[in-house]
């Protein structure tokens, strides 16, 4: 499935894959990740910076990226993302994956 996401979506997203899985799983993992970090010329036009707490901060959030999640991956993520929502953990860092992934709702331009 090929979906768009912006940046704190992509941050957002590697955050909830699993670091552990079986072989075949994990390298399609590992794939995706690749594909969700920021090349050097991504961090620059966004205008990233990691602060001293590990934390990353951004001033445009606006650049999308199409990114091919395998069905199998995106499974696991419709599992966690459901799971978060059952233990009213949904924030204002997961709440656009919720509703774009698990409620269908594609976002709405300003």
């Amino acid at each position: 499935m090929k979906v768009k996401l912006n940046v704190l979506e992509r941050i957002t997203l590697i955050g909830l894959l699993p670091s552990e899985e079986n072989y075949l799983t994990y390298k399609m993992i590992t794939t995706l990740k690749m594909e969700l970090s920021f090349s050097p010329v991504e961090w620059k036009k966004c205008g990233m910076s990691s602060l001293p707490d590990g934390r990353t901060r951004w001033t445009d959030g606006k650049p999308v990226k199409a990114v091919e999640i395998p069905d199998v991956i995106m499974d696991m993520i419709k599992v966690k993302l459901e799971s978060l929502e059952t233990k009213k953990k949904i924030n204002a860092d997961n709440v656009t994956l919720y509703e774009r992934l698990i409620l269908d709702k594609t976002p709405t331009k300003k």
